[in-house]
């Protein structure tokens, strides 16, 4: 059982501080009024800078997904938003621009302000996926696959990392002190580059702010495995979500891929071709089989 030490009694509202930042004012959004009904609705969270990714994400994988998918950015300086990405937004009308200063360490709050925007102004679509740019994601796989799941049940769906241990050195971004985290593992939790969940999911995540906890700037350990935990939602472990050399390519697989994480800019395309091509071929290899 992981232990949470309390920093910080006070309370604004029903959420406990330090968490009571997840309201972020919306200085950008998308002009559809209502999400849309749809299987799957995407939600990508990038740096402001990231211009180029979104462009290929746009581009390659996200490109039929008109009003199914956004981009979350925060900002660089309070109050502001960068004149190019105003342009972008102007543009492509897929943007949502937080009120927060946009960093690593503030991972943790992008993603609560993304929870609490979902269960306040989209709750029609059966399913969200929330990833990293840095995917190469399959929607029709993805559709499939959730078309299969009840959107009632509470549950997160992904790469899940099991015992995972806590860094103490200083040096690494995920060091967390034993003072604010006393586990030396991690509750079971799913790799935030590319996780699924329903709506009903969402508010149940967020009621875990309802309790006194200290501020892990982890997000995805902290979302889907604390919070998880703490709300009783069950952690669906997919061996179809995950790293490019998890995966071979040139084999038939009998569970199609959903997503593939931490990817270069140039390998999104290849990995995308790569098993459209691999699919081909094994969809012509057994169509041949069964006719023999």
């Amino acid at each position: 059982m992981c232990r949470i030490y309390i920093l910080a009694p006070e309370t604004t509202g029903k959420i406990y501080t330090p968490y009571n930042f997840t309201d972020a004012r919306i200085l950008l959004a998308p002009s559809f009024q209502k999400c849309p009904s749809v299987p799957v609705f995407y939600i990508i969270r990038t740096h402001p800078g990231n211009i180029r990714w979104r462009s290929i994400i746009r581009s390659t994988w996200a490109g039929s997904l008109k009003h199914s998918l956004i981009f979350v950015l925060g900002v660089e300086q309070i109050g502001e938003v960068n004149e190019l990405v105003e342009l972008e937004a102007k543009k492509y009308d897929d943007l949502i621009v937080f009120d927060m200063i946009d960093s690593y360490s503030n991972m943790t709050l992008k993603s609560l302000n993304i929870l609490s925007w979902v269960v306040r102004n989209c709750q029609a679509p059966r399913f969200f996926m929330q990833g990293d740019p840095d995917i190469a994601a399959f929607p029709d796989e993805i559709a499939s696959y959730t078309s299969k799941l009840d959107s009632n049940l509470i549950a997160i769906y992904g790469k899940c990392w099991k015992g995972a241990r806590a860094h103490r050195e200083d040096s690494s971004k995920w060091a967390l002190n034993s003072l604010i985290y006393a586990s030396v593992t991690f509750p079971t939790y799913l790799a935030g580059g590319a996780w699924l969940f329903s709506p009903a999911t969402a508010k149940r995540l967020l009621m875990a702010l309802e309790k006194p906890l200290s501020y892990v700037h982890i997000d995805d350990m902290l979302i889907s495995g604390i919070f998880a935990e703490l709300m009783d939602i069950r952690r669906v472990c997919l061996k179809t979500v995950g790293y490019l050399y998890e995966f071979s390519m040139k084999q038939c697989q009998n569970d199609h891929i959903l997503a593939v994480l931490q990817l270069e800019e140039h390998e999104i395309l290849s990995t995308i071709l790569s098993y459209r091509e691999a699919s081909i071929e094994c969809y012509s290899r057994r169509s041949s089989e069964g006719a023999n």
